[in-house]
């Protein structure tokens, strides 16, 4: 009787070094994804990592080293000014303000995950040829701004509202304000615009990804892994790292607050934030809303894929969709 008890301790005993050594791998994995180093090479997407890379992935976590500031374009030296940003008394987001003379509106660009404001120059170009003014944002842990880390677009949603302050303040009664996001973009804009949508008047989302939870499981699928139950506590601890859960940063949930004009672009190839991600979020807006898919496309730049494919969208969106309103 007394190995019997003695042998279910010494199980129970492993069991429970097991849980822990698991929710610390997890913790590890979770700030390594969400904090970036000085400097380093940039671990592979999911879907691209040889065998080796994977291990030493599910060893260590990831390496994203911070993504660094770009220097203004040449093209733009004329009209281009370097701005900051005040989020807070803490924060502050590195940006470039670009006026167009035509003066139709303004569209505040985001980037993704581990991008910066320099990602989107090829869009801020097109819509500047469509006769809207362009504010490129570092946001926070990224090029200009302050800070080291993301939160994949939970708390980035503020700096969306404190860019969206600046152009109100800059432009005051000028035209509408759209919000174009990619990505991890795109989630901050939609959390944004859940908050307060106010001020503006139509969204523009690419590769927006459905929950939080759904996008990191993905990325062990990718890697040939099983998700659960790793995805789910990265998520956990992610969210704890930053006070807010993780569960509850989902874009489909968001959007049923999003009530103006949306355009959503998508890649039916995306291999992270996938097709049904989008569909769900598209069915949940609330406002007029219309969803473009691209063949062949994963997740990357739309516009550097199909150009024109996107020219047609975006600009019959822009000069169609919002005149309308």
């Amino acid at each position: 009787m007394s190995q019997r008890v003695s042998g279910l301790r010494t199980l129970l005993a492993l069991l429970l070094l097991g849980l822990v050594a698991l929710n610390a791998v997890a913790y590890q994995h979770a700030h390594a994804m969400l904090h970036f180093v000085p400097s380093g090479e940039k671990t592979n997407p999911p879907e691209r990592l040889s065998l080796l890379e994977k291990l030493r992935v599910v060893a260590m976590g990831i390496t994203v080293p911070r993504p660094l500031a770009g220097q203004p374009p040449s093209d733009l030296a004329g009209i281009l000014t370097e701005e900051q940003i005040a989020v807070d008394d803490r924060i502050h987001l590195g940006a470039w303000w670009i006026p167009s003379p035509k003066r139709r509106g303004t569209v505040i660009a985001v980037h993704g995950y581990s991008g910066g404001k320099s990602q989107l120059l090829e869009e801020a170009r097109e819509f500047l040829r469509l006769g809207w003014s362009v504010l490129l944002v570092d946001r926070r842990g990224s090029g200009g701004s302050s800070e080291a880390y993301t939160t994949i677009g939970y708390r980035e949603a503020d700096d969306v509202l404190a860019a969206l302050r600046f152009v109100v303040d800059r432009e005051r009664t000028s035209g509408p304000i759209v919000l174009y996001g990619r990505s991890m973009g795109a989630a901050a804009i939609m959390r944004a615009v859940s908050i307060d949508g106010s001020r503006i008047n139509g969204v523009i989302l690419e590769g927006v990804f459905g929950r939080l939870s759904e996008t990191v499981a993905r990325r062990f699928e990718l890697m040939g892994l099983p998700a659960h139950p790793l995805s789910d506590l990265l998520v956990f601890w992610g969210g704890f790292q930053f006070d807010f859960s993780g569960f509850a940063h989902n874009p489909v949930d968001y959007a049923r607050s999003v009530r103006v004009p949306t355009l959503m672009l998508h890649g039916r190839a995306d291999p992270r934030a996938t097709l049904a991600q989008a569909v769900a979020v598209y069915e949940a807006l609330s406002g007029p809303k219309h969803l473009e898919t691209f063949e062949r496309i994963g997740h990357q730049s739309i516009l550097k894929q199909n150009a024109r494919g996107w020219r047609k969208q975006v600009g019959a969106f822009l000069t169609t969709t919002l005149v309308r309103q």
